[in-house]
């Protein structure tokens, strides 16, 4: 599904840059998932119940915005669901009152309406307050417009750049910019240097894919500026100096073309022709900031296939170098930048589309791991210690790289290679085990404290402890004639525990369920030490490979048990 206007960049986005003091290199690491109840159309970050920590907030699209609050290490607590108005589809955050408190405000692009939700500075939020438009907005942002100290409201609909000025009591008046064409989403920074915020907006001008410069004119209005057309979509820019000059830049994501597009600003509110990065197959968006520590502003750009983020550092010159890939959720689509372990590395939120939950991803500096995701261990028999999986660390700094401890709690184990410290490029090992006691996921963390972060860098660990034995695991019946039956094979199933095992169902699934067959004389409580046999068959119903999956669902942890299945069907 492309998603044309609705990439994403920092919150309150204007002509500043994230910029926190770092050591001068940057990795993202997976660390933790929040499940939500729906598919996410947007995500902002705040403090909104001011512990110093930062939160999110993520429009769904069940018409409800979902707020869930930091524990200050990366991971985030239950959300709570707010209803919204119909279509919400974009969510900004920032403080509309003399209270303080940060707010959240929400486009609905089936209502000419937004959402405005007034915090309530304990994590909060009271009901929602509806404020017209003039046609379906599709986009929020929250800045000051009018220069008068208040924060205002900026909504995108349609042909429309309507301005929310605010009183600063959570009521506003409206003043509104009328366009002969149609944009989605803006970036917003002051690009011809008169002290006034402008805006660049993706759309279609004409028919073309365009980039538009709205300079802004001091009192929430907007007048016509430079244009600039694309063979390809264009996602909402993101706004940074990336040559240090005191011009602003536009890093704007190239969607289709799979590319971050970086436009020179000439601080009169032109730019030069964009610098094409090629990122991925599809970019959904960027976030702008320092994430390096070297006081040049870098992008992430969110990769929808594959899934996951790409870092590309600045040089400090407009220009970029090659991105670095992480891979992270399933569809990434949305991002947002901010310290969400308080060590002052600049750690990334992504929306994961299709398995609607949100996934942190913490900066961990000059300490470089390998894999970056969490290490999930296969099911282990309870009492028995599984294989080593092993987790590279590599000193990206100039200097050596103090390591304190590196430690973790049972049901798992640690070993390293890494010693007291680790020299500038150099790499150690980190060896992981797993030896469940009970029946069950157990999860479970490394901690490392070093000297690239204040705080300890964690590995997150997953495993399941289980009683049961499928062996073999995986069966090939290898070539076999068109619906002609193979000869069955036996897949024993074993209660390794001290108690009877209660068996629910044997099920196919996979690509080519159809092509196999099981039946067993497995009954539905399995005395403990006993077996029971799982006859499987193949009959191909097309030629070329064929597999499927047998999924064993019972009561002995780790369920449900799988065994492969796979074949390949000849004339």
């Amino acid at each position: 599904m492309i998603r044309l206007f609705k990439v994403c960049t920092l919150p309150l986005t204007s002509f500043c840059v994230l910029t926190l003091s770092l050591p001068a290199s940057a990795q993202l690491e997976t660390r933790s998932t929040t499940s939500l109840a729906h598919t996410v159309c947007g995500i902002a970050t705040g403090d909104f119940d001011k512990d110093g920590k930062q939160d999110a907030a993520l429009a769904l699209e069940s018409n409800e915005i979902q707020v869930a609050l930091g524990n200050g290490d990366g991971t985030f607590q239950k959300p709570a669901s707010y209803p919204a108005g119909d279509g919400v589809n974009w969510v900004a955050t920032g403080v509309l009152t003399s209270s303080g408190n940060v707010d959240i405000v929400v486009a609905n692009q089936l209502s000419n309406f937004v959402s405005l939700f007034l915090g309530n500075g304990d994590g909060t939020f009271q009901r929602a307050h509806s404020l017209a438009t003039p046609d379906k907005p599709s986009f929020v942002a929250i800045d000051d417009f009018n220069g008068d100290g208040i924060p205002d409201i900026l909504v995108i609909a349609v042909k429309h750049i309507v301005v929310l000025l605010g009183n600063g009591d959570g009521t506003f008046r409206t003043v509104n910019t009328d366009l002969t064409y149609t944009v989605g989403s803006a970036g917003v920074g002051d690009f011809n240097g008169d002290g006034n915020f402008d805006l660049a907006v993706n759309g279609d001008l004409e028919g073309t894919n365009a980039l538009v410069v709205l300079l802004g004119n001091g009192d929430g209005t907007f007048r016509q500026g430079a244009n600039y057309q694309f063979l390809a979509p264009i996602g909402l820019p993101a706004v940074a100096d990336f040559r240090g000059n005191g011009e602003l830049d536009l890093a704007v994501p190239g969607i289709l073309a799979g590319s971050v597009l970086v436009l020179l600003g000439n601080g009169d509110g032109t730019f030069g022709l964009p610098e094409s990065y090629y990122v991925s197959t599809f970019v959904a968006g960027v976030v702008v900031g320092d994430f390096s520590g070297d006081g040049k502003p870098d992008v992430v750009a969110v990769d929808g296939a594959p899934s996951g983020v790409s870092l590309l550092l600045g040089n400090g010159d407009g220009t970029l170098q090659v991105p670095t890939f992480y891979p992270a959720a399933r569809d990434a689509c949305y991002a947002a930048a901010a310290d969400f372990n308080g060590d002052d590395l600049l750690d990334v939120a992504i929306a994961d589309n299709d398995a609607t939950s949100f996934i942190t991803l913490l900066n961990t500096g000059v300490a470089s791991f390998s894999p970056t995701k969490p290490i999930a261990f296969p099911d282990q028999l309870v009492g028995t210690v599984s294989a080593p999986q092993m987790v590279t660390l590599t000193n990206t700094g100039t200097d050596a790289l103090s390591i304190s401890s590196i430690g973790t709690s049972t049901p798992y184990g640690v070993s390293s290679t890494c010693g007291k410290s680790v020299a500038p490029g150099a790499s150690c090992g980190i060896n992981i085990t797993f030896s469940p006691t009970s029946q069950g996921t157990t999860v479970g963390a490394i901690s490392i404290i070093d000297g690239a972060s204040p705080k300890p860098q964690l590995i997150e660990l997953s495993g399941a402890g289980t009683v049961v034995t499928l062996s073999p695991s995986s069966v090939n019946f290898g070539a076999q004639r068109k619906r002609s039956t193979s000869q069955p094979h036996e897949v024993q199933l074993t209660n390794t525990g001290t108690t009877a095992l209660n068996i629910t169902k044997m099920t196919l699934h996979g690509l080519d369920p159809y092509d196999f067959s099981d039946t067993s004389n497995c009954p539905s409580s399995l005395s403990a030490g006993a077996s029971c046999t799982i006859t499987v068959t193949f009959t191909p119903l097309i030629l070329g490979p064929r597999s499927s999956i047998l999924y064993v669902t019972d009561g002995g942890g780790g369920s449900p048990q799988t065994v492969s299945l796979s074949g390949t069907g000849t004339k």
